[in-house]
């Protein structure tokens, strides 16, 4: 198991998590400010929903021109990589979502079998 050195940045970057219930509620709260980002970038931060106004801008943000080459990991009995292109706004709501996940497990998991 790797153990961070007293004075190296692994172990500064972890002082401040006591626990994991307060990593959790850090980890939601970067969630939600995320999502309310990038939402917002998207869609607009005064309410009123509109379209990005430069045509590159949107057509990188959308699947208009989708030039953002991912690989998506699909664990399935034979596991496989699929090759796919979206655009930014796929891609943020995929992490976004993965995060929401990873947030789900650590806080349904129970201590036995969290860090298989």
């Amino acid at each position: 198991m790797l153990r961070p050195q007293p004075r190296s940045p692994l172990f500064t970057d972890c002082l401040g998590i006591q626990d994991l219930n307060a990593s959790n509620a850090a980890l939601l709260g970067n969630i939600l400010e995320l999502e309310r980002s990038h939402q917002g970038v998207f869609l607009g931060q005064d309410g009123a929903v509109h379209r990005l106004a430069d045509p590159a801008t949107y057509a990188l943000w959308t699947n208009a021109a989708p030039s953002l080459s991912i690989e998506v990991f699909l664990d399935t009995r034979s596991r496989t990589v699929l090759l796919d292109k979206k655009g930014v706004w796929e891609l943020g709501n995929l992490f976004i979502a993965g995060a929401r996940e990873m947030l789900f497990l650590s806080l349904n998991l129970n201590s036995s079998s969290q860090f298989l």
